[in-house]
């Protein structure tokens, strides 16, 4: 595999941009020659996966400590291939199309290069995997016929598939080392719990199947990863079109909880309209995305706590 080097020069577009705002130093992610990057799952080695989108797909590895890409070739035909998720192993997930980019179908990229694709036995043309733990369980969603999706778990020493959290859109994103599994719901009036509003809803599922709705400061809440410690990460989006990242625990029973964070303590890269935390380690380094509204181009970071 080749190495990238950041190169750091006056100018140059290659170089991070490192910002500090509140509580964490922000840096820029953007892959060489890419016209947008997106960055997803993070491990508790200093590993980010992520993508380089231009004229093809660019998967990636980066080591944000020493400001290193690595390329991660893509799965054989030269498929586009999508890295979404990496354990401390450097297992890696994601996604691969079909060569006539009609089905996508989910990957795991073994430390030795090989690749294992699956698809949901109920998925019509999407299975993607999103985040894989060291314990090699993956979670992941899956379309169905009737236009909704679903997230499931897939282990695949196994081949089983379990489905969760069913809902109009569903994504099961981040899990962690207890098997704990976070992400996000479109849910109808009542649906999380009686009274509660049509929303989107993040939710965390507990390895005893529990699972437990909230929304953060009642706005629109999406949950994105979650660290071996129980900490969640993931993004809400006010009525002025601003996301900010957020970090929070879900200790109560309740199965939907109203969860606080105060405006100042939410995440947000300076100058950006949307952060978008995507994956935290035990540490609470978060890596995410970040764009603004009026063109959408979307650049990846890491957030260090100070």
């Amino acid at each position: 595999m080749k190495t990238r080097m950041f190169a750091v020069l006056a100018g140059s577009l290659l170089a991070p941009v490192a910002a500090q705002a509140g509580e964490y130093v922000f840096t820029q992610i953007d892959y060489p020659g890419a016209s947008q990057t997106q960055v997803f799952g993070v491990n508790n080695r200093g590993e980010v996966a992520g993508i380089g989108l231009g004229t093809v797909v660019s998967p990636f590895t980066y080591k944000w400590e020493e400001g290193t890409f690595t390329d991660v070739p893509p799965v054989a035909d030269d498929r586009a291939t999508y890295v979404l998720g990496i354990n401390d192993a450097h297992v890696l997930v994601g996604s691969a199309f079909s060569t006539d980019g009609t089905v996508q179908s989910g990957v795991v990229r073994r430390t030795d290069g090989t690749y294992t694709l699956f698809d949901h036995p109920d998925a019509v043309t999407i299975t993607q995997a999103r985040g894989i733990n060291d314990q090699g369980m993956v979670a992941g969603y899956h379309d169905r016929a009737d236009g909704t999706t679903i997230g499931f778990v897939y282990r695949p020493g196994t081949g089983n598939f379990l489905d969760i959290v069913p809902s109009t859109m569903t994504l099961a994103h981040g899990i962690n080392v207890a098997g704990e599994i976070v992400g996000s719901a479109q849910l109808n009036q009542g649906e999380a719990c009686p009274r509660a509003p049509a929303d989107s809803y993040g939710w965390v599922r507990r390895t005893n199947a529990e699972i437990h709705f909230f929304r953060v400061n009642g706005l629109f809440t999406q949950a994105r990863g979650i660290n071996d410690r129980g900490v969640i990460a993931g993004t809400v989006l006010d009525d002025a079109g601003i996301r900010r990242g957020y970090t929070a625990r879900i200790v109560g029973p309740e199965p939907c909880q109203a969860v606080v964070v105060p405006p100042a303590r939410l995440i947000q890269f300076p100058g950006w309209d949307a952060t978008i935390p995507e994956g935290i380690t035990n540490t609470g380094v978060i890596v995410g995305i970040v764009y603004n509204n009026i063109d959408g181009i979307q650049h990846g970071f890491v957030a260090v706590p100070q």
